[in-house]
C-alpha cells in the first residue's frame, strides 16, 4: 500500500532548497545594523580579515561573471562621500585592490566593486556638486575598478541586490543580445 508520504518528492525538493547565502564582512567594517538586516533576509555573515574590501562572497558555479569571465570572488568597498573627499587613502586602497587583482592566478579573479553611498552631500564645508561626485566615481573606475552607488542607510538593500546580481547565470545587457 502507497501512503501519501510515499508519493511526495523528497529528494527533488531536497535538491530545489535555497543554498547558503554566505557573505564575509571585514572585521573593521562595524555597521551592526546591516549585518541585522542581511541576516533577516537570510544570509549568513562571516567576519573574516580581508586583504582588500569590506564585503566579500564567492560566485556560484554556474553565474555568468565566472563562467564567462573567470570571476570566483565578488568584493565590496563602501564608501561614503567623506570616503571619498579623502582621495589619498581611497587612492591607496584602489591601488593595493589593482594590485592585488594583477597578481591573482587564473581561476582567482576577483570581480571588485566600489559601492558609494550617498543621497546628497551634507558637508557644507566640503560640499561637492553632483557632477563632481559623478566625475569621482568615473575617475575610480580606471584600471578596473567598478563602481556603484545607493542611498544613505541602504547598504543591506545594495549587498542584497549585488549579491543576486552576482550570481545570475545572466546577463541581456551585457551580452549585447547574444
Amino acid at each position: 500500500m502507497t501512503t501519501y508520504a510515499d508519493t511526495l518528492d523528497y529528494s527533488g525538493r531536497a535538491t530545489r532548497q535555497r543554498k547558503p547565502r554566505i557573505l564575509e564582512r571585514d572585521f573593521r567594517e562595524h555597521d551592526e545594523t546591516t549585518v541585522t538586516l542581511l541576516r533577516g533576509d537570510g544570509y549568513t555573515i562571516e567576519q573574516k580579515t580581508l586583504l582588500v574590501g569590506d564585503w566579500a562572497w564567492e560566485l556560484r558555479e554556474q553565474a555568468w561573471l565566472h563562467t564567462c569571465w573567470g570571476y570566483n570572488r565578488f568584493v565590496i568597498e563602501r564608501k561614503t562621500l567623506a570616503d571619498l573627499r579623502d582621495t589619498k587613502r581611497l587612492t591607496n586602497q584602489l591601488f593595493r585592490a589593482r594590485r592585488q587583482m594583477a597578481q591573482e592566478q587564473a581561476g582567482g579573479a576577483t570581480f571588485f566593486v566600489l559601492l558609494v553611498e550617498h543621497k546628497f552631500d551634507t558637508d557644507i564645508k566640503r560640499k561637492w556638486t553632483d557632477k563632481a561626485i559623478r566625475h569621482a566615481k568615473l575617475s575610480a573606475q580606471f584600471g578596473g575598478v567598478r563602481v556603484t552607488d545607493c542611498g544613505e542607510n541602504e547598504i543591506a538593500t545594495a549587498l542584497d541586490g549585488l549579491f543576486i546580481w552576482s550570481q545570475k547565470s545572466k546577463h541581456e545587457i551585457a551580452e549585447g543580445g547574444v
